[in-house]
């Protein structure tokens, strides 16, 4: 993937391990983009060369170690000059929802609610943030964000969707 900023450095991420997450990555970037790159930057999936530098998309998911990595990184000016960031990184590989939930995580914003995160782990069901522990909040198949207790384990759907 290939990140252009008019007068700054061109980015380079990858590799991906595939083209599903390449894709939803690159989706996630461009809506990013709208409103934290300069304007005219564009996002564009091409092949991946490894003679040519990248950074990688890969974030730590695991709150302890996402948070210590926040913290060594220096803070935005605002200008958009670092796009795409640490948490913005972070939202292209889980997307933004578990990537607001493992941000709030990491920062102390949220605690984690252990009895929720054994929860998770117990279901390993693949709309599920197992890779996080503490999460609290698990995807359905209607595309909710919602309490693991209102998810009806049989058809992986929202109680209020039924």
């Amino acid at each position: 993937m290939v990140i252009t900023k008019p007068g700054l450095a061109t980015v380079r991420l990858g590799p991906f391990a595939g083209d599903v997450q390449a894709e939803r990555a690159a989706g996630e970037l461009r809506l990013a983009a709208a409103s934290a790159a300069p304007a005219g930057t564009a996002v564009e999936l091409v092949a991946y060369d490894p003679a040519r530098p990248h950074q990688p998309l890969a974030v730590p998911t695991d709150p302890a170690g996402l948070g210590e990595l926040m913290e060594q990184m220096p803070a935005g000016d605002g200008t958009g000059r670092d796009f795409p960031d640490l948490v913005t990184r972070l939202a292209a590989q889980e997307g933004y929802g578990p990537a607001a939930r493992l941000r709030a995580v990491a920062t102390g914003l949220c605690r984690p609610d252990e009895e929720i995160a054994e929860h998770l782990r117990a279901t390993r069901s693949p709309r599920c943030h197992t890779a996080v522990a503490g999460a609290a909040l698990v995807w359905t198949e209607c595309g909710r964000e919602v309490d693991p207790d209102q998810v009806d384990c049989e058809t992986a759907t929202c109680r209020r969707c039924g």
